[in-house]
Order: C-alpha cells, then sequence, then structure tokens
C-alpha cells in the first residue's frame, strides 16, 4: 500500500512541478530555453535581456514642421528588444515550435513596461498539425472576408487567458511559387497583455482584429 501511495505522491509531484514550471530570469543559452506561451508580462525586459547581445528599437511620435521643413520627434511610443537573428538558435520556443533563426519581439510601452511578445516562422506541414492540435482551446475568429480574400488559406485562432491574448496568423504556403520552399505553413504569432487599453500603445499594437 505505501509503495502504491508513493507513486501516486511521486505522480502528483511531477504534474505540480510541470503546471508551475517557470521561464528562465535571463535569456540566454546558459540559461534554458524561454516559452514565450508561458510569458507573464511581468517580466523587466533589460532584466531579462542584460545577459545575452541585444539591441533595441525605439518608436516615436513625429510630425512634419513645414516651416522648419523637417520630421520634429517628441516622445517615445514604445521599446522593441531583439536578439539578432545569427544569436537566435535554442533561445525561444513555442508550444511544439522551436525557434531557430527568426527574431523574436518584445516590447514595452513608452514607461518600460513589458506588453507584447510576437515572432513569424515557416513550418511544415507536421509541425503545423501538431501545433493546431495543441491549440484546440483556440478561437477561430477568422472573418468571412478574410477567408474569402485568402481563398480559404488564412485563418486566425485566438485564445485569451486572464489578461493575456494569443494569437496565431496562419497561411497555407504550398501553393506559393515564391516562397514555397521556406515551408509549407507561414504562421505570425502575437502575444499581447490585456491590462491596459486604453492607451497608444494598445492602439498601435492590437489593431489586427477589432472586437
Amino acid at each position: 500500500m505505501k509503495k502504491y501511495l508513493s507513486l501516486i505522491s511521486l505522480s502528483l509531484l511531477v504534474v505540480f512541478v510541470a503546471c508551475t514550471r517557470q521561464n528562465p530570469k535571463y535569456i540566454g543559452k546558459d540559461y534554458g530555453v524561454f516559452d514565450i506561451d508561458q510569458v507573464s508580462f511581468n517580466e523587466n525586459l533589460d532584466t531579462l535581456f542584460s545577459r545575452s547581445p541585444f539591441f533595441v528599437i525605439t518608436k516615436k511620435n513625429s510630425h512634419f514642421d513645414t516651416l522648419q521643413k523637417k520630421e520634429i520627434w517628441t516622445d517615445t511610443l514604445l521599446y522593441t528588444y531583439r536578439i539578432p537573428k545569427a544569436k537566435v538558435a535554442g533561445l525561444y520556443r513555442f508550444k511544439n515550435i522551436t525557434v531557430k533563426d527568426n527574431v523574436v519581439s518584445f516590447t514595452a510601452d513608452k514607461n518600460k513596461k513589458f506588453r507584447k511578445v510576437d515572432f513569424s516562422i515557416y513550418i511544415s506541414t507536421a509541425e503545423y498539425d501538431k501545433l493546431i492540435s495543441l491549440c484546440k482551446d483556440f478561437k477561430d475568429v477568422t472573418t468571412e472576408q478574410v477567408r474569402k480574400f485568402n481563398n480559404n488559406k488564412y485563418i486566425i485562432l485566438q485564445k485569451e487567458e486572464g489578461q493575456k491574448q494569443t494569437t496565431l496568423y496562419c497561411l497555407n504556403n504550398k501553393t506559393d511559387i515564391y516562397n514555397k520552399d521556406e515551408g509549407d505553413y507561414f504562421i505570425r504569432i502575437n502575444v499581447n497583455d490585456l491590462r491596459i487599453k486604453n492607451d497608444r500603445f494598445y492602439e498601435l499594437e492590437n489593431n489586427d482584429i477589432k472586437h
């Protein structure tokens, strides 16, 4: 009886550890794979990227001054953190998809609050089928207009979990004569923080689908 109880306790412990697994504090080959699906948006991006080579792209408000005849840049709208493409292999994954040589963008608002992570990738049919099987709880939010325009080769899947929204934009690439060698499907994945919806950042970065 004690043997069976021990086995049950061990099984429960494995399940508990699996369910409570957290991402590493730092992004880097020495710290393990960062699971994009498990992002919490409580991460500090300066800390997260501090142990790897990275660069930051800023986006600013601007207007054209007709008197000075030049673009005038004002306040910063957002900061996008990236690790160079050549250094990405082995750093990230999303469910069954391992990111090998694709740039992943981590975006913060003007106050350096982490709000969005996204990337695009070509995958095989087998990888796509596995991804879809792991996203059965996602809702198909593709509009009829989008379906018709893309000849039913493009679908949008979305899931809201608490204050986090994950969206998959999936394009069947099998008949694309220009990019068919890249992969069978082209997937764009966005994970967004929904805790703030009334600012310029949300307006700019969450405008793919209107609810």
